[in-house]
């Protein structure tokens, strides 16, 4: 398995500092969209991605590399968020990440997709975790379903199943929206 954070990996095992920071920065952009996609909002996904660095440092003796350090860290991350879900239960969007429509001759477009995304965004919301999780693994970060799998702890069968029933629950929710055909086109 060709893993570039492996030898960085087994250096934050022996408690180097300095590769940890190393590990951090290459590893925290990812770490925080998904953060970001599953709780829907910043000062959540911050939280989140804290506690999993934290978690990744406090835990990294016992890394066995069985899996790429990306995905360990990944299933890390989704642990914090579902963590972050229970104790709050209703992620909300606080008012200033909202943007204002331009005021360009383009504004209807951008509202109308803004609007697509929050009603997408909301029928994400009403996904049980564990497919909520999957979607935004799967379509969000263009992982393969094996990580996903990994990540989740399930077979890649189970995570063909979420996925599926996710697709069934959003195509209905979106239905009813009438966004269906517009987010098989690619255009959401």
């Amino acid at each position: 398995m060709n893993d570039p954070h492996r030898q960085l990996m087994q250096q934050v095992a022996e408690g180097n500092h300095t590769a940890f920071r190393r590990l951090a920065r290459e590893l925290s952009p990812s770490l925080h969209a998904v953060a970001w996609r599953m709780l829907g909002q910043s000062g959540h996904a911050e939280d989140a991605l804290q506690e999993a660095l934290l978690k990744l440092w406090q835990t990294a003796p016992q890394w066995r590399g069985d899996a790429k350090v990306s995905t360990w860290a990944y299933r890390i991350t989704v642990n914090a968020c579902q963590d972050i879900w229970r104790r709050q239960r209703k992620p909300t969007v606080p008012l200033e990440d909202i943007e204002e429509p331009a005021m360009n001759p383009t504004a209807p477009a951008q509202v109308h997709t803004r609007q697509r995304r929050a009603i997408l965004g909301n029928a994400l919301k009403g996904l049980p975790e564990n497919q909520r999780t999957a979607i935004i693994l799967t379509y969000m970060h263009d992982l393969p379903q094996v990580e996903v799998a990994t990540i989740l702890r399930l077979s890649t069968r189970a995570v063909e199943g979420l996925l599926h029933r996710a697709r069934a629950h959003l195509r209905t929710r979106l239905d009813e929206k009438d966004l269906t055909a517009n987010l098989e086109e690619g255009e959401a």
